[in-house]
């Protein structure tokens, strides 16, 4: 399970489902808050929105605490 923060310096939770501990804390890129979080079907990555202008979209290896791409998303 992954939660986002809203706030000047937000970051992602990653739980356990079942006992409820902290596995990881991803901090450092988003800023104004996280909107939206998803899974990869195997569960290696997280994939995040943020609420900047450009509603930055964020790949995570998120056991290794490290953004692997990121991106604006597209503006209609």
């Amino acid at each position: 399970v992954a939660t986002g923060q809203i706030g000047k310096e937000p970051f992602i939770a990653v739980w356990d489902s079942q006992t409820m501990e902290t596995i990881a804390l991803l901090k450092g890129f988003h800023s104004r808050g996280i909107c939206s979080l998803g899974f990869s079907n195997d569960g290696k990555y997280l994939v995040s929105l943020g609420l900047d202008d450009d509603h930055t979209i964020c790949l995570w290896d998120w056991k290794a605490g490290r953004v692997i791409a990121h991106a604006p998303s597209s503006k209609e």
